[in-house]
């Protein structure tokens, strides 16, 4: 399994070990989060103004994906559907790993 969605200042890599997310800008930042340490994936639906965004939770995180460096933004119905894709993808390896 492989999947890159990418934002305007973040990006994230989904492989069979976990997801990897870039955070842009000067201060060029990467996170590594493995499976095991996720407890929830959701998407929202950009509209005609506002972005959407996939937020790849873990048990630090606030329930806020707004201000969470694990939210990937995203707009266009192209990036959502793939957004939607890499939700079942990585909800299904997170049932394999519990």
């Amino acid at each position: 399994m492989n999947y890159e969605i990418k934002g305007a200042d973040r990006s994230a890599t989904i492989d069979d070990r976990g997801i990897r997310i870039e955070v842009g800008g000067m201060a060029r930042q990467s996170r590594f989060i493995p499976y095991s340490k996720l407890v929830a994936v959701s998407v929202k639906k950009p509209g005609a103004i506002v972005a959407g965004h996939i937020f790849f939770q873990t048990a630090a995180d606030g329930s806020n994906p707004m201000t969470s460096l694990n939210t990937v933004p995203f707009k266009g119905k192209e990036a959502y559907t793939l957004a939607c894709e890499i939700q079942q993808a990585v909800e299904a390896k997170m049932q394999e790993v519990e």
